[in-house]
């Protein structure tokens, strides 16, 4: 899987799907390694 960060340097990377796709621990908590994060359409409209 090849993904590209939205912030910071938008640094690019590579993982194996299923790294991709799995759970993490954060906080005693296991939660996916990443989740969809739609932006508000207001933040992206044309001028």
């Amino acid at each position: 899987m090849f993904y590209q960060a939205l912030y910071g340097d938008f640094g690019m990377w590579v993982r194996p799907l299923n790294m991709f796709l799995e759970s993490v621990e954060v906080d005693g908590e296991h939660v996916p390694r990443f989740a969809l994060v739609e932006a508000e359409p207001s933040l992206f409209s044309r001028t």
